[in-house]
């Protein structure tokens, strides 16, 4: 019980199918593919896939049975980052990553431009205490592993996609590869083209606006504030025809702005 426990609060929040066999459904045994969202006592919420990808429910604990991974399945996975490392670097740069692997931060990032950017596209990293350490270190006191203080150290990041932190390496490292295979630099390199674009069109708007532009602007401001406060103050006082005159002015005020500023 405890490590089934264990093995579906590793997968909460990374995205992890995990295979079961339900038995408190109208058929006792059905075998489901789901991704764990929330544990609540003995309850998991959780995305069925087999009831459709949007399909959430919860799924009582005591009556699920977690079918074990096929390890034949799929090819051996590295053990360490530094075999993660010597084994797809090759394969990374023909892809045309431009790779960075830090032995001391214990880290593997990938960058689809330049790698001198201060971000990664794609990464894998231990990160041993966020608030101490930026995410970025891993501490040792006399030769000896300080045990983290995250629950979950390694961390796997994808512009773009939530993060997804894991207990164990070997989930981190297929989390990394899914990542790698699905994306690759022109897919990042396009986004960033997109954004810089974005960014560049917003500039050239805010200085299109004229000197006269503002100062019409700042002036209608004022107006529609005053004409707001006096709307309030005519309601106030029960001066209904003037506050219906100041409500007019200030939609005035509002549509002219909206006229000058072009939204």
């Amino acid at each position: 019980m405890e490590d089934k426990i264990a093995i579906l609060k590793e997968a909460v929040g990374t995205g992890e199918v995990i295979k079961i066999k339900y038995f408190g459904s109208l058929q006792p045994g059905s075998i489901r593919e789901i991704v764990p969202q929330e544990i609540a006592g003995n309850k998991i919420r959780a995305h069925c896939l087999t009831s459709g990808v949007d399909h959430v429910l919860n799924f009582i604990i005591d009556k699920i049975e977690i079918i074990p991974e096929d390890k034949n399945k799929d090819p051996k996975l590295p053990e360490t980052l530094y075999q993660l490392h010597n084994s797809y670097k090759d394969e990374w740069e023909k892809n045309g990553w431009f790779v960075v692997y830090d032995r001391d931060l214990d880290s593997i990032g990938l960058f689809a431009g330049n790698k001198n950017e201060a971000v990664p596209d794609i990464c894998i990293v231990y990160e041993e205490d966020l608030k101490n350490t930026n995410g970025y270190l891993q501490m040792y006191v006399d030769g000896e592993l300080i045990p983290p203080s995250k629950e979950k150290p390694w961390t796997v990041k994808c512009k773009g996609k939530k993060a997804s932190s894991f207990v164990y390496l070997d989930r981190a490292i297929k989390k990394f590869l899914e990542h790698c295979n699905n994306f690759k630099p022109e897919h990042f390199l396009r986004y960033k083209s997109e954004q810089t674009h974005l960014a560049d069109k917003q500039k050239l708007e805010q200085s299109d606006i004229s000197p006269m532009t503002k100062m019409l602007s700042f002036i209608l401001l004022l107006a529609l504030l005053s004409s707001v406060a006096f709307a309030l103050f005519g309601l106030m006082f029960e001066h209904y025809g003037k506050a219906l005159f100041f409500f007019i002015c200030s939609l005035i005020c509002i549509l002219a702005l909206w006229k000058i500023r072009g939204k």
